[in-house]
């Protein structure tokens, strides 16, 4: 009689969801300095530029960018990647199933590239219209 891993394996999933949906409270849920000493907890708002409120839409989207979208997104192109290493495991020689497993792998390292090349475009964006608008 064999052993039927694809029960394992749905579980295994469940898991690694779970696991990823959780990950964000934990990463971002950080109290002030003077909550230590007052004992008075409070989140500090992840949009705000270091307490000051934001002033133009190209702070907002940079904080949106830097604080928000690409964490979770590396966190997620992690959690792609050992997904597609499972699967290249689990394919066994398959050739369809290594095709499956190369694409999703493939797919993810191209995704969190254009996720993290953004940055880069905003900062050029950013530092274009500063100096287009300083001009005297």
């Amino acid at each position: 009689m064999m052993y039927d891993y694809s029960m394992k394996l749905s579980h295994l999933k469940y898991y690694i969801v779970g696991t990823t949906a959780l990950l964000p409270s934990m990463l971002f849920a950080q109290t002030t300095q003077d909550s230590a000493t007052t004992g008075d907890t409070r989140l500090d708002n992840p949009l705000s530029n270091g307490g000051k409120p934001i002033d133009d839409i190209g702070e907002l989207f940079g904080n949106l960018l830097t604080e928000i979208i690409i964490p979770v997104s590396i966190a997620l192109g992690i959690v792609f990647i050992i997904w597609a290493g499972f699967n290249f495991i689990l394919a066994q020689g398959n050739g369809e199933k290594l095709v499956k497993a190369r694409g999703r792998l493939f797919a993810t390292i191209i995704g969190v590239t254009i996720i993290i090349s953004a940055q880069i475009l905003l900062d050029i964006l950013l530092a274009t219209v500063t100096e287009l608008t300083n001009v005297n």
